[in-house]
């Protein structure tokens, strides 16, 4: 799909940089990681906010939108291959 084609580009260019974050950072204790993981989906619903036509003026919608795809497609984004995926965990929106 073309709009999905946006966050697969965004996620080939950050890939590199979250998975280093993730293996420095979270070498001796990753769930202290978790809130940052969240954070970094928070920041993806805020790109996909700023970014999309469709979802502007829908914080929750492009939140839901990136549930969706971290759930489909979960090898898009470091994180989301460790298991921290939007929708997947409590208290996630």
């Amino acid at each position: 799909m073309r709009f999905e084609a946006g966050i697969c580009i965004y996620a080939v260019t950050r890939q590199s940089k979250i998975r280093g974050w993730l293996q420095y950072y979270g070498r001796y204790y990753r769930p202290a990681m978790y809130p940052y993981m969240r954070q970094l989906d928070r920041s993806l619903a805020h790109w996909a906010y700023r970014k999309y036509q469709k979802l502007r003026g829908h914080l929750r919608r492009a939140t839901h939108w990136i549930a969706r795809i971290s759930r489909r497609d979960s090898k898009l984004f470091a994180h989301w291959q460790m298991g921290v995926r939007r929708g997947s965990m409590a208290g996630a929106v």
